[in-house]
C-alpha cells in the first residue's frame, strides 16, 4: 500500500506536466463619448454659439419688441422652475429627515444619470467534456467570421456567444461573475481592460485573436492528453461594458442568475454596447483542462461549482491518489470512482 501511494504521488507530481496553456479571444469596442460618437447637430443654422439668420430669427429686428418679449418669457419660465425646484427640494428633505430614506430628487423626471455612465460586468461559464469540442468549434467559427471593428459585428458576436452558452445549460459545471458599479466612461475603460488582460493572462499561448477586426492565428505547441485530465472542460469568459445597468448576478450555484445575465446580454443593442471581449480556454482540442487544473487557475470565488456538477478534487478510496471528480475511474490505479462501477 505504501509503495502504491508513493507511485501515485510521483505520477501526480511528474506525470501531469502538460497543463492547459492555450486560449483564444475576440472583441472590440468604441470608447468615444455618446455625444461625440453621435453625429453632432449642424443643421437648422445652429453653429454652436447662437442662431444664425437662416434659423428664422433675427437679432436685428427693427422693432426689437419680439426679441425682448421672448427674452422676458424665458426669464419668467426659468424663475418659476427655480422656485418649484426649491419647494420640491424642501419637501424631499423633510421626507428624508422623517423617514430616514435617502430619496433622490427627481421632480418626476426619473433619477438623473450621466449620459456616459458605463457598467462593466464579467460572466464566466465552464462547460464539461460532453460539449467542449463543440463549443471550441462554434466559438472559433464566430471569431473567424465576425467583424469586431463594427458595432453591428460586436453586438452580433455577443448575441451568438450568449445564445450558444444558454443552449448548453445542462453542460455547465462552473460559473462566476463580477458586477462592477456604474462609472463614467473614462473610469470604466481601465476596469474593462483589466478584466480582459486578466482573462488572457490565464493561459500562455493565444492561438486565435480577433481584435477590432484584425484576426491572427498562431500554431499551438504539441500536447499529449493525459488520462488524469479526462475529456477536459472549456471556460468561456465574457467581459461586457454597456451604457445601461447590466443584470446583477447574486447567486452562482443554481445557474439561474447566470442564465438571466446571458439573456440580458444577448438583448444589448449597438447603441448601448460600448465594448465586448470573449475569452476562451483551452482553444485546442488536444489541450485538455481538468476541473482540478481549472480550479488552480480560478480559485473561489472566481469560479464556483454549479449544483450537481461532479468536479473538483477527489481522492481514490483504494490508493488515496487525488484526481478530478469528473473521471469515472482513478487514473493512478484504475479503481472505479466512488459511486461508479467499472463496465
Amino acid at each position: 500500500m505504501g509503495k502504491r501511494w508513493v507511485l501515485c504521488a510521483l505520477i501526480v507530481l511528474f506525470g501531469s506536466v502538460a497543463v492547459a496553456d492555450t486560449g483564444g479571444s475576440m472583441g472590440g469596442g468604441n470608447w468615444s463619448s455618446s455625444s461625440s460618437s453621435s453625429s453632432s447637430y449642424s443643421g437648422g443654422g445652429y453653429s454652436g454659439g447662437g442662431y444664425s439668420s437662416s434659423s428664422g430669427w433675427s437679432s436685428s429686428d427693427s422693432s426689437g419688441g419680439a426679441g425682448g418679449a421672448i427674452d422676458g418669457v424665458g426669464l419668467l419660465i426659468g424663475f418659476v422652475i427655480a422656485i418649484l425646484w426649491l419647494i420640491f427640494s424642501g419637501i424631499a428633505q423633510v421626507y428624508r429627515d422623517n423617514s430616514g430614506v435617502n430619496a433622490p430628487l427627481s421632480m418626476g423626471l426619473g433619477d438623473y444619470a450621466p449620459i456616459d455612465t458605463v457598467d462593466v460586468s464579467v460572466l464566466r461559464i465552464a462547460i464539461d467534456g460532453r460539449a467542449r469540442k463543440f463549443v471550441q468549434n462554434e466559438i472559433k467559427n464566430i471569431a473567424s467570421e465576425t467583424d469586431t471593428s463594427t458595432a453591428d459585428g460586436r453586438t452580433a458576436m455577443l448575441r451568438e456567444v450568449a445564445i450558444l452558452l444558454r443552449r448548453l445549460r445542462d453542460a455547465w459545471v462552473y460559473g462566476g461573475a463580477v458586477n462592477e458599479p456604474m462609472r463614467d466612461l473614462g473610469g470604466a475603460k481601465p476596469v474593462f481592460d483589466r478584466y480582459v488582460d486578466d482573462a488572457r493572462s490565464r493561459f500562455r499561448e493565444e492561438t486565435m485573436r480577433n481584435e477590432q477586426g484584425k484576426k491572427t492565428t498562431t500554431a499551438a505547441s504539441s500536447y499529449t492528453p493525459h488520462s488524469d485530465e479526462g475529456a477536459g472542460l472549456i471556460l468561456v469568459s465574457i467581459i461586457i461594458a454597456a451604457r445601461r445597468e447590466l443584470f446583477t448576478v447574486n447567486r452562482i450555484g443554481n445557474g439561474d442568475d447566470l442564465r438571466q445575465a446571458l439573456d440580458s446580454a444577448s438583448q444589448l443593442t449597438t447603441s448601448n454596447l460600448v465594448a465586448i471581449e470573449v475569452v476562451w480556454q483551452p482553444s485546442e482540442d488536444e489541450d485538455r483542462l481538468s476541473s482540478m487544473e481549472l480550479e488552480a487557475k480560478y480559485p473561489r470565488p472566481d469560479l464556483i461549482p454549479i449544483q450537481g456538477a461532479l468536479v473538483g478534487k477527489t481522492f481514490c478510496a483504494y490508493c488515496g491518489g487525488p484526481y478530478p471528480a469528473e473521471l469515472v475511474s482513478c487514473p493512478h490505479c484504475g479503481a472505479p470512482a466512488a459511486g461508479k462501477h467499472a463496465a
